[in-house]
């Protein structure tokens, strides 16, 4: 049963973060000598005391010392882009012959990176397959720029009104089977609005918001027991075909995916042990980052920057949106790329993944 909402033009298919009392007689506590401007309190009293009686000379004036200048913080890569709006025009990216793209995005809430131009992202990616978390919405919305940008779509919200929420959006052949919760968790329902699994021919695709463990790590157990289900799923699926499994993990790979990476070790979500962990057991021997792949020594390449404390501008960010793929399959990817500039619209930017066609890999 299709627990999400379908867009097609054909029948749909089979569904399978963060007293002491005074008392009013008590005489009040005494003054503390105002500093001088050089910081000397005792300097200033005995000039005081030497200006009343004139016994004593007054000690010679505290040196002055000079305060360093802490140097401004810039991105680790300078060539990242520092934008804090999405650029007013977007020129449509390349994209070869026989090639799938399919990209991920974290949009914040459709509603709002509508207003902010999401669409014009939109249309200048020829993707073949999007996957849009945190939509925040409950069914699919009236939106003519995607109906025509694609054939297909399932849009599938949460339990909880206004929170959430994600969609995949395709073109090409129909689903076999579209799924909508995480089947091998033990509250499915708790998912909706998590995950959706598309069967094609030769392949799954999984689209994923996995769940935050919160501020102060509060809801670590759900983390915990949405990684161990979805490991389980993971490699169900890998039994029986090839997986590409996108969208926003929330969790960073290493040490690279992170800026401030020793003061958020084991403090904020998505850079604990536990959670990097669970990452890896994920992953095992069945499955690369495909990023990770292609870019193994990468530093300063984030999907995330936060808006406050002018966290784009310094570069202070997270690589928490991602591509993974089975092992198998890692071998017909040609590029994943992270659409740095496309900021603005959220405060994560696209991430793509292109794969080879079956048939064109096959006569290489």
């Amino acid at each position: 049963m299709l627990n999400g909402e379908i867009h097609s033009p054909s029948s749909p298919p089979a569904i399978s973060n963060r007293f002491l009392t005074v008392d009013d007689h008590e005489m009040p506590p005494k003054r503390k000598a105002e500093k001088t401007e050089e910081g000397d309190v005792n300097a200033a009293a005995n000039t005081l005391h030497s200006e009343s009686d004139g016994a004593s000379k007054a000690p010679p004036p505290a040196k002055k010392t000079k305060s360093k200048v802490k140097e401004p913080v810039k991105p680790l890569d300078p060539t990242q882009p520092t934008n804090k709006q999405l650029p007013d025009t977007l020129e449509e990216y390349d994209k070869g012959e026989n090639i799938t793209r399919m990209a991920c995005w974290n949009i914040a809430g459709y509603a709002a990176s509508t207003r902010k131009g999401m669409h014009r992202y939109i249309q200048a990616e020829p993707a073949d397959l999007l996957v849009l978390t945190e939509t925040k919405v409950d069914k699919e919305p009236n939106d003519e720029v995607l109906k025509s940008s694609f054939k297909h779509s399932v849009w599938c919200g949460s339990q909880k009104k206004g929170y959430a929420g994600i969609a995949v959006l395709w073109n090409g052949e129909e689903a076999h089977s579209i799924e909508t919760t995480l089947p091998t968790h033990p509250d499915q329902d708790s998912t909706r609005g998590r995950i959706i699994t598309l069967e094609f021919e030769d392949k799954f695709v999984i689209g994923t918001y996995v769940p935050n463990a919160g501020q102060n790590l509060k809801a670590m157990d759900d983390k915990v027991a949405w990684n161990e289900a979805f490991k389980t799923y993971l490699h169900q699926l890998d039994a029986k075909k090839s997986v590409v499994w996108l969208g926003d993990l929330n969790v960073c790979h290493d040490s690279n995916d992170i800026r401030n990476d020793k003061s958020n070790w084991n403090k904020s979500a998505g850079w604990t042990e536990t959670e990097v962990n669970g990452y890896k057991e994920q992953l095992s021997d069945k499955f690369v980052d495909a990023w990770k792949v292609l870019h193994p020594e990468a530093t300063g390449q984030y999907t995330y920057w936060g808006y406050r404390f002018d966290a784009r501008v310094k570069g202070i960010g997270w690589r928490i949106d991602s591509c993974v793929v089975s092992k198998r399959l890692m071998e017909r990817v040609s590029d994943v790329v992270i659409r740095r500039e496309v900021y603005g619209a959220s405060d994560h930017v696209p991430v793509c993944i292109d794969l080879r066609d079956a048939d064109e890999h096959a006569s290489k």
